[in-house]
């Protein structure tokens, strides 16, 4: 780590920059509405703390959030040196729903070389005491949503790098229904490329159609609730993807197709592989791995057999049933995968940090 160049509040591109240049703080307080910068930071820095491509080195990485984690738990994580990994990152959402304690401003004041803490908040600004000294041992930047031409500017960029034709005025739409969150921004883009198919170009009438047709919530929002969820969340998000129009078919054939991600890590962990090297093999995003590794966590393989020969009825059903006995049909299958691993997930997850 580098001794500080200058302190006060650093805007996102210097902090990238720092990165780029290699220089790494203990402690970094990033503030502001605007969540997918954020997170590509944190990827950013992961990959900086884990070395060049190639190497061995793997981060330890620990998440916690701030209405669930007091802060006597993240200064003991932060204060224990780990055994598989010599480079530790802990994470800490919603910072500014914790509560200031003497320990954690002891650790503030003089952070250990044990590894990186990010303390993240939607607000602009937290503690006082917090932020004056994350601005005298780390880094602290707020990021800020674009405005509407930034955004514009970035949805066309990303819409081209998939292949996908559009006009100003098609994305334009786009901006103005999701706003300029990127993360917003991003899931809407991926919404699109899956409704379109092979179809590369992107209409006015096709963007008011896709994002009519997606509603509040996406059958990808019901994919990744399986097994993390508990039954009755699952059965509301299923009920309105159903009464916007989304058909049964396809939402089976998506969460068949995540049954089978998750069947095929599980299965490459059992014969021995370890899960860094599932993640790498297999090209799974980070927010992905952890959801799979927590699913992991409640369910074995002995559970595949059940239900993929469910699905198989499913769809059986589907095709040679009407509509109402099918959407019946279904809900019975989705308050299976509750009970497999939902519930239990979800009250685990009350108690416990999350780690990859």
């Amino acid at each position: 780590m580098e001794k500080d160049k200058f302190k006060g509040t650093l805007t996102p591109a210097m902090l990238f920059n720092e990165l780029s240049e290699g220089i790494v703080h203990p402690v970094y307080l990033l503030l502001g509405e605007e969540r997918g910068e954020k997170e590509q930071f944190i990827e950013i820095l992961r990959a900086r703390l884990a070395g060049e491509p190639g190497e061995s080195s793997s981060v330890d990485t620990t998440i916690y959030h701030g209405d669930e984690t007091s802060t006597e738990r993240i200064v003991e994580e932060l204060k224990t040196y780990s055994i598989f990994s010599s480079k530790k990152l802990v994470i800490v959402h919603d910072f500014d729903r914790m509560v200031d304690n003497p320990s954690f401003i002891e650790y503030l004041q003089a952070p250990m070389g044990i590894g990186v803490l990010i303390l993240l908040s939607d607000k602009r600004a937290v503690s006082k005491q917090v932020m004056e000294i994350v601005q005298q041992q780390g880094r602290m930047s707020i990021f800020w949503p674009m405005f509407l031409p930034q955004g514009e500017r970035w949805v066309a960029d990303k819409i081209r790098s998939l292949g996908i034709k559009a006009d100003r005025n098609t994305i334009r739409y786009i901006v103005e229904i999701s706003g300029t969150d990127t993360e917003n921004l991003t899931n809407q883009i991926l919404n699109i490329r899956d409704y379109l198919g092979d179809d590369n170009v992107l209409t006015y009438e096709k963007a008011q159609s896709i994002v009519a047709s997606i509603g509040t919530h996406t059958v990808f929002d019901l994919v990744y609730s399986l097994f993390q969820k508990p039954a009755g969340e699952m059965i509301s998000l299923f009920r309105e993807l159903v009464n916007n129009g989304e058909s049964l078919t396809r939402i089976l054939f998506f969460c068949g197709r995540e049954l089978i991600k998750i069947f095929t890590v599980s299965t490459l962990k059992y014969q021995g592989y370890d899960f860094q090297e599932i993640v790498k093999r297999l090209g799974l995003k980070k927010m992905e791995s952890e959801r799979i590794q927590k699913i992991l966590g409640v369910m074995d393989l002995k559970s595949f057999p059940r239900l993929f020969s469910e699905i198989t009825k499913l769809e059986y059903t589907l095709k040679s049933n009407p509509e109402e006995l099918g959407q019946v049909e279904f809900e019975r299958f989705l308050v299976g995968l509750g009970s497999t691993g939902g519930e239990k997930n979800a009250r685990c997850g009350k108690h416990r940090g999350s780690s990859d």
